[in-house]
C-alpha cells in the first residue's frame, strides 16, 4: 500500500510485482541493492519436498518506484542508512558485538525526531538487516544522531550535522567515550 497522507492508501501491489498469492512463511527487509531504500525477500512454502525440486526460491520484491504523494517522480527521497558495532569490555560477559538492543536518535532541521532500535529475530524464519535506515524525505542531512550504546557503559556517540543518502558506520570503542568511525556510500 502507497501511503497518499492524509489517512489514505492506495494498492500499488501490481505496479510492484507484489501481488503474487502464494502461501508465504517469513520476510526479510533490507537495502538488498544498496539504493537507499528498502527492498524485501519474501520465502515461499512449498508445502512438500517434490516442490522444492520445481526450483520454488524466495522472491526479491526490489523498491524501485520513485512516486511522489502527488503521483510525480519524487525529488525528495533522502536517507541515512546506519551500521552499528559494538565494542569489546573488560567483563566478556556484558560485551554486545552485534548491537542488540541500541538505540539511535535522529534529529532532523525542523525537529523531527526517529528512533530505532538493533533488534534480533525480526520475522518467522527471516531476519531483517541489522543496519538502521531512516527516511528523511526532502532533508539533506541531520542535524543530530545520538547513538546509545547501552552496555557496558550506557555511553552515547553524538554526531553533528550529517549529510544525507549514504551509509555511516559507528564502531563503539571499549572506552567509556565511544569514537565514530564513517564510511561514506554504501557497501
Amino acid at each position: 500500500m502507497k501511503n497518499l497522507g492524509g489517512g489514505k492508501f492506495v494498492d500499488v501491489g501490481m505496479a510492484l510485482g507484489a501481488d503474487d498469492l502464494r502461501d508465504s512463511r517469513g520476510v526479510a527487509i533490507a537495502d538488498f541493492d544498496s539504493d537507499g531504500d528498502l527492498d524485501l525477500v519474501v520465502n515461499h512454502n512449498p508445502g512438500v519436498k517434490e516442490a522444492y525440486r520445481e526450483g520454488i526460491r524466495p522472491a526479491l520484491l526490489r523498491n524501485d518506484v520513485a512516486i511522489a504523494k502527488d503521483g510525480s517522480k519524487a525529488p525528495n527521497r533522502n536517507w541515512l542508512a546506519v551500521d552499528l558495532k559494538g565494542g569489546a569490555c573488560e567483563n566478556p560477559t556484558l560485551a554486545n558485538p552485534g548491537a542488540i538492543g541500541v538505540e539511535v536518535v535522529m534529529t532532523l532541521s525542523d525537529g523531527t525526531k526517529m528512533l530505532r532500535h538493533v533488534v534480533a529475530g525480526s520475522s518467522y524464519a527471516s531476519q531483517c538487516s541489522k543496519r538502521l535506515h531512516f527516511g528523511l524525505g526532502q532533508h539533506t542531512s541531520v542535524e543530530r544522531l545520538v547513538v546509545r550504546w547501552k552496555r557496558p557503559t550506557n555511553a552515547e556517540t553524538i554526531l553533528e550535522n550529517v549529510a544525507a543518502n549514504q551509509l555511516i558506520k559507528i564502531k563503539q570503542s571499549a572506552t567509556k567515550n565511544p569514537i565514530a568511525v564513517t564510511n561514506r556510500g554504501t557497501e
